[in-house]
């Protein structure tokens, strides 16, 4: 069991104490029992063993809960389990029981998030609480860390995510799943409505509002650069962060140098006819001046001899030796005219046969690449390859991640009617709750107000035409005229 949710404030450290609880066997008092007693009686001993483990009675947050050992040499037998020290408190039949490998948590301290760790305290859980608070008086710097531990010193839970003292940012997730518990009026229990649970249903909400709105406004990245154009290359690596590589959905637009915008073509058109004929695979073993031989990866598309281009270079051969994994284009010059040139060939560099050079003007999308035709001839070089995109939504994991959506209360609403359903429903979740009713409008509205993304592109007061397929001059595009009205 990891701890995964560790808060700063100030040096201060603050843990939910359900975390202890959270996934551990569990039963419950079937008779009531008494401060001093040794033994209690429960409905199931399934999941509790003897040893160096405890057991929790009693809700955490609830005033009397309390943490004690379990006997170390006796096995829970029937109904009985037998403990090592006597209650502290009377507890009522059918409280719950929680089966516990931990009863205290140690905070820690690194200057970096990767660094040392030093052991700042170890303090005992107190069940009564929701929260075990620590303050580090000593430093205001660096990063906090917490994880479960057994009174015995030398069994510990993972540690948590790496928390900075100079946390002063806003917290999304916090204030959103505090807000719905409030205005729901419920808390944090050991059963559903943990802080996990609540962080999957924010994220489950995000995922909703992506699907019925794939173009978010506040998702939009302008003007990213894919890389430069080479003679030669025409593949390009789609951002990280693009919501979806396998299609067009995320795309707004394509471009030379943010300028002259490529038209949009699907990749059976883009392959099966503006590159009909052409041949391409890429180099397998790097090659040098005076080689007389190029090693590619699959040869059987290319002519028994001719000539090949391999970035600005054109190479010339007389034979092919035939494979699927292991071609070579044989009789290469040694040197001169169609020889592999100074600065040598390098392993992946693509390999084309047949294929039109000139100035790009399409592109498509393929295997969770970018593809642009014609391929770049010496005057169409080192432009940038422009995208207009949109991002991906982050998932959240922590109640101190900030969440990616601005329209909080879109969020909230839906978070409230959730824990309703859990809370007040068995789980049944009513459509017809006020909660979900306003995160529907709220979501109705939101697709209506965000319709700005659907606009054409305009440049100097006209509206770009990509259906024109005039020549343009790239020493007009150095100019900024390049435009094709």
């Amino acid at each position: 069991m990891n701890v995964v949710n560790l808060k700063i404030n100030n040096a201060s450290f603050l843990v939910l104490n359900t975390y202890a609880t959270e996934g551990r066997p569990k039963t419950a008092l079937n008779a009531s029992a008494d401060s001093s007693d040794t033994t209690i009686t429960v409905f199931s001993i399934s999941g509790f063993v003897k040893g160096n483990f405890y057991a929790q009675i009693g809700e955490t947050g609830s005033g009397n809960a309390e943490i004690v050992k379990m006997h170390a040499s006796t096995d829970p037998t029937g109904n009985t389990i037998t403990l090592a020290a006597g209650l502290a408190n009377n507890h009522d039949a059918n409280e719950p029981v929680y089966f516990l490998n931990y009863n205290r948590i140690e905070f820690s301290r690194s200057a970096t998030a990767t660094g040392t760790k030093a052991v700042l305290a170890t303090n005992d859980i107190d069940p009564t609480k929701l929260y075990t608070i620590y303050l580090d008086g000593a430093n205001t710097t660096g990063f906090g860390f917490v994880r479960f531990n057994n009174e015995d010193g030398s069994t510990f839970s993972g540690y948590s995510a790496a928390a900075p003292y100079a946390n002063a940012g806003f917290s999304t997730v916090e204030y959103i799943t505090n807000e719905a518990l409030r205005e729901t009026k419920q808390k944090y229990d050991n059963k559903v409505l943990t802080p996990d649970y609540l962080i999957d249903q924010i994220n489950e909400t995000t995922r909703d509002i992506r699907s019925n709105k794939n173009k978010l406004s506040w998702t939009q990245s302008f003007n990213a650069v894919l890389g430069a154009t080479v003679q030669g290359t025409f593949i390009y690596d789609l951002p990280s962060d693009i919501y979806d590589k396998y299609s067009f959905k995320a795309i707004e637009r394509v471009s030379l140098g943010g300028e002259i915008e490529l038209k949009q073509v699907d990749p059976n058109f883009f392959f099966n006819t503006l590159m009909d004929g052409v041949h391409y695979t890429q180099c397998r073993t790097a090659a040098v001046a005076t080689d007389t031989t190029l090693e590619i990866d699959n040869s059987y598309d290319f002519d028994d001899s001719g000539s090949v281009v391999v970035g600005s270079d054109t190479i010339t051969y007389t034979g092919v030796t035939r494979s699927a994994t292991a071609g070579v284009l044989t009789g290469v010059p040694a040197s001169g005219d169609g020889a592999i040139p100074a600065a040598g060939i390098s392993v992946d560099d693509y390999v084309l046969q047949n294929a039109t050079t000139g100035e790009p003007r399409f592109y498509t999308i393929f295997n969770g690449s970018l593809y642009i035709y014609n391929l770049p001839d010496s005057a169409w070089d080192n432009f940038n390859i422009n995208i207009d995109y949109f991002k991906t939504v982050t998932s959240v994991d922590s109640m101190d991640d900030t969440i990616d959506y601005i329209q909080y209360d879109l969020i909230k609403n839906r978070l409230k009617w959730k824990i309703r359903a859990i809370a007040e429903n068995d789980g049944v979740e009513d459509l017809n709750d006020p909660s979900f009713v306003l995160y529907q409008s709220k979501l109705s509205l939101l697709i209506r107000k965000d319709n700005n993304l659907n606009a054409r592109f305009f440049r100097n007061g006209y509206e770009f035409d990509d259906t024109k397929t005039d020549d343009i001059n790239p020493a007009e595009r150095r100019n900024g005229n390049a435009l094709r009205f």
